[in-house]
């Protein structure tokens, strides 16, 4: 299940959210694209929050896809090497940012103009906390070698 903490439940409710669903797993979802897709089983389609000054830097909204967004990995091209497969699950900041699930529960946010990844928390719940609070997400990953020539 995904944990939402109980401060922003409020935000998640007023975006339509009706609360935990039952999931089940006798294997918790290791790969990006079944933990993207357990996000958006859960929350799909919901604007959650909005862009405002937040607690230590410009709070965000966080718009969950409908569908998982596969093409949006090629933004995530120059990074590869470091984190492997992802899959896209959410906008936010307005489309600013895109979220990106990782395997074994990894989470990155990508930043739009300056084009910067973040590895952000291994937990959902706090990473929509730093995201609709206004928290820095977590540090940036420098791009694969290769390609920073």
């Amino acid at each position: 299940m995904l944990e939402i903490p109980s401060l922003l439940e409020p935000l998640f409710r007023a975006a339509g959210w009706q609360g935990p669903k039952k999931s089940f797993f006798e294997n918790p979802p290791v790969s990006a694209q079944a933990i993207a897709s357990h996000i958006l089983d859960e929350f799909g389609g919901l604007l959650v929050g909005s862009s405002e000054p937040g607690t230590e830097m410009i709070a965000s909204n966080v718009r969950f896809y409908k569908h998982i967004r596969l093409d949006q990995s090629v933004i995530v091209q120059p990074w590869e090497r470091q984190i492997g497969k992802v899959a896209a699950f959410a906008s936010a900041h307005d489309e600013y940012m895109v979220l990106f699930a990782g395997a074994n529960g990894s989470f990155y946010v990508f930043t739009d103009p300056d084009e910067q990844l973040y590895v952000g928390p291994q937990d959902f719940g706090e990473l929509m906390r730093r995201l609709l609070w206004g928290y820095p997400y977590g540090p940036t990953i420098p791009k694969d070698a290769h390609l920073s020539s």
